[in-house]
């Protein structure tokens, strides 16, 4: 049950189904005693109004303190049910998951270590996204740099030293701040300096592309070579447009957006349907505000 709870709470996938397989996998259920999210009774009558159970209530609160771990309450609704059936509920409500994170993870770790024969990865990503240390277009440097030390500190440091886990933390470059210094062994935790080009964000995005054909095989959808022939890149407005994009994470928003605008003209497309100048220019304008945090950082 500890693992459970680990993994509920730290789980990061869309919906809950593949966690649901990994954990009835993990108890042994059988296809009649499987344990799903929607399924869980979360609310109870109190002088005729619905409330929540007092376990959800008490995991709620737990997760609102982590708050980096994203706030999603349908994995709780799991923990919820899985902790009933498990008959686990009195244990559940004197277990405190804010305050022992790098206990928590380590013993993850452990486990998947000792029983799985493998050792696991944790990536921390999108701090640049973090609106606890980007807001109103400043930096908040004194918590941004107790953050980078804190995750370099040696008690981490000594877990990926004796191989425990593999860690890969991503920092935005800004001045004032310098992780690389907080880092006695730059041996065992190498900093690589990661720089973007219109070269390598065109390769990366024929990658992407590369997903996106293998959709296209069971539809009307034609695949593309290249992510160039699917925006027009030979149009030179265009180019000039996507040269703008700065990340791989920037590229992903405006594909978000460009999708949606090239879904808009489908009906009266005529073939190949390429992205016009107006659909990447009405893209990258909308996913703009969504990536601008990016393109100040790499200025």
């Amino acid at each position: 049950m500890k693992l459970i709870t680990i993994i509920c709470y730290y789980y990061n996938g869309i919906g809950t189904s593949e966690l649901e397989y990994f954990i009835n996998s993990f108890l042994n259920k059988s296809r009649t005693s499987m344990y799903h999210a929607d399924k869980a009774i979360v609310q109870i009558q109190e002088r005729n109004v619905a409330v929540d159970k007092p376990l959800l209530t008490y995991f709620k609160e737990d997760l609102k303190k982590l708050s980096a771990l994203k706030q999603d309450y349908e994995r709780l609704h799991l923990l919820l049910t899985i902790t009933e059936g498990e008959g686990f509920q009195h244990k559940a409500f004197v277990t405190n998951m804010y305050g022992n994170m790098l206990n928590d993870l380590t013993y993850f770790s452990l486990y998947i270590k000792k029983r799985l024969n493998k050792i696991p990865v944790f990536i921390i990503d999108g701090i640049d996204e973090n609106g606890y240390f980007f807001q109103n277009k400043e930096v908040n440097k004194a918590s941004m740099e107790t953050f980078c030390r804190s995750s370099v500190s040696e008690n981490i440091l000594s877990k990926v030293m004796a191989n425990d886990f593999y860690l890969s933390i991503f920092y935005p470059k800004i001045d004032g701040i310098n992780v690389q210094d907080a880092i006695a062994r730059k041996d065992k935790f190498p900093v690589y300096k990661i720089e973007w080009n219109t070269k390598s964000l065109l390769n990366y995005a024929d990658y992407v592309l590369q997903e996106m054909n293998k959709n296209a095989l069971n539809t009307r959808c034609k695949a593309f070579s290249n992510f160039k022939t699917l925006v027009n890149y030979s149009n030179k407005r265009v180019a000039e447009i996507i040269n703008k994009i700065p990340t791989p994470r920037a590229l992903h928003y405006f594909m978000i957006e460009l999708i949606t605008e090239m879904n808009n003209d489908a009906g009266d497309a005529t073939t190949p349907f390429i992205a016009s100048f107006e659909n990447v220019h009405n893209a990258y304008e909308k996913a703009y505000e969504h990536f601008n945090r990016f393109m100040r950082v790499n200025q």
